[in-house]
């Protein structure tokens, strides 16, 4: 197909000669626009004015037309029919009538995404051209299609075409839609993400979706109850995460109740001890969880205890097999697996037979870590206006630059220590 003539009328009447062959049921030629329902069609684009009340019919039938021979198409054809499909909707629909090329737009959205296994990948490309285009004539409109570009993402299989949880939720802001309509879209995306992408991208969804249900009235909270239940497990099973606590604040989770046996279990890896497994075996397997592998995050969780119990920071090897559970010859290698995960920075003696932790991540983190982190940050604060002042009030020899006042900083360094 090969676009040409945009002057007024001119793209439109193009679309009408593509579309002739299918209007018509005949092979193409250069005069079929003159017989059939081509001709009717093409008659009516005829008296098309830019922006004219009297447009939009004529603009409705050219929809319905490419809609009605959307499978027909060439696929090479169908991004290029589309476009200038879009191109008429912009130029002709009244534009104190946005509503008009909105419902327009949307039938057209409707056609593209009915069959989400004919040619799945060129239609994926039409709906993101339709939600681009959109973005520059409307970009409220974009949240109307962005439900039907999901679940076409979502029947067609294609991962790649999913936007990624901060996108969507900086869109709805923007957009400024009400608790239902939010969660209708994220609803929509974590069921995608949960079927075709690796898990965690999904958790990334999933904790999306939870956040919004704090916000949303009981009745929905309670209707997200399956989801609350596969976050914990989510969580459980995945092989970076250490904290759990945040999912207790989570009103879906909340109002699972204290006695729900995947809220009993999620208790256990927040502030338990690795033999407290051993009570909830059934609920783990229930919840698709390794318990061999529960039981290795339960024991680097036990570490993350003891390093936090110790005064200096130092434990001995001893210690760590008591807290953990593990063989006193298996401590070095549970160390080396925290400090592989990101769980704790460390150094061991081998021959004192210590652990010395210099940096351990917190299990929970709650308001007295958080209060813990303002200090610590204020000091630091601190540190830096001292060395600023230094700095500014050091003399500086023109004839050695800024030697003399770095030098003049060396005696405070130990201030941002």
């Amino acid at each position: 197909m090969v676009l040409v003539d945009h002057t007024e009328g001119g793209f439109a009447a193009e679309l009408v000669a593509f579309l002739a062959p299918y209007l018509n049921g005949a092979p193409a030629s250069d005069d079929l626009v003159t017989t059939g329902p081509a001709a009717e069609l093409a008659k009516s684009v005829a008296t098309l004015v830019v922006e004219g009340k009297q447009s939009a019919p004529v603009v409705k039938a050219l929809v319905e037309a490419l809609c009605a021979h959307t499978g027909s198409l060439p696929k090479a054809d169908m991004l290029p029919a589309y476009t200038l499909m879009w191109d008429v909707i912009n130029a002709y629909t009244p534009a104190d009538q946005p509503q008009v090329a909105l419902e327009l737009v949307k039938q057209l959205a409707a056609a593209i995404t009915k069959d989400a296994q004919d040619r799945p990948a060129t239609r994926l490309s039409v709906m993101g051209m339709l939600y681009d285009r959109c973005c520059e004539a409307n970009p409220e409109w974009r949240f109307d299609l962005l439900p039907l570009y999901v679940h076409f993402v979502h029947a067609s299989k294609q991962p790649q075409g999913l936007p990624s949880p901060q996108e969507v939720t900086g869109w709805l802001s923007y957009w400024d839609r009400n608790a239902a309509d939010r969660l209708r879209v994220l609803d929509a995306c974590y069921a995608a993400a949960a079927e075709l992408c690796a898990d965690v991208q999904a958790q990334a969804w999933l904790d999306t979706l939870l956040l919004e249900c704090d916000s949303a009235d009981t009745a929905v909270v309670k209707a997200h109850a399956e989801q609350a239940k596969t976050a914990i497990a989510s969580a459980i099973r995945s092989p970076t995460v250490y904290q759990f606590d945040h999912l207790l604040e989570r009103a879906a989770v909340q109002q699972l109740g204290k006695e729900d046996a995947a809220v009993k279990a999620l208790h256990v890896f927040i502030s338990g001890k690795p033999e407290d497994l051993a009570g909830h075996t059934a609920a783990l397997q229930a919840m698709g969880v390794d318990i061999d592998q529960a039981a290795a995050k339960m024991r680097h969780l036990a570490l993350v205890d003891a390093a936090h119990a110790a005064p200096d920071g130092t434990l001995a090897f001893a210690d760590v097999a008591a807290a953990t559970g593990v063989a006193v010859e298996d401590v070095e290698e549970l160390v080396l697996s925290a400090i592989s995960l990101g769980i704790m920075e460390a150094r061991m003696d081998e021959l004192s037979r210590t652990v010395r932790v210099q940096r351990c991540m917190h299990r929970t983190f709650g308001a007295r870590e958080w209060k813990a982190l303002h200090a610590q940050l204020g000091k630091w604060r601190e540190s830096v206006q001292g060395l600023l002042e230094v700095i500014g009030t050091a003399p500086v020899d023109p004839r050695e630059g800024c030697s003399s006042a770095i030098a003049a900083t060396r005696g405070n360094q130990a201030l941002l220590i």
